[in-house]
């Protein structure tokens, strides 16, 4: 789902997404949404207030727009690559 949109979002003239009271997992996988929040409503924040965090447990109940990037994160098993080995 979230491919898809990023799709929407980068090649077309998506105007708003509607996410509100949907648990969103405020990982690393959703900065992007954040920086287009930040990139295309700056102004107009406030119409996303509603965009609040599921997940992780630290940041249950806070609005997408208020957290940092930096608490975004994936767990490690998410960001560590698979290494193949030829003998």
């Amino acid at each position: 789902f979230l491919t898809l949109l990023l799709s929407l979002v980068q090649y077309s003239h998506l105007k708003t997404i509607g996410l509100t009271a949907n648990p969103l997992d405020c990982n690393c996988h959703l900065r992007w949404i954040k920086q287009w929040l930040k990139d295309n409503y700056e102004q107009d924040l406030i119409k996303f207030l509603q965009w609040t965090c599921a997940k992780p447990k630290y940041l249950v109940g806070k609005q997408l727009t208020t957290i940092n990037e930096l608490d975004m994160i994936c767990n490690e098993s998410e960001n560590i690559e698979q290494e193949t080995t030829i003998e």
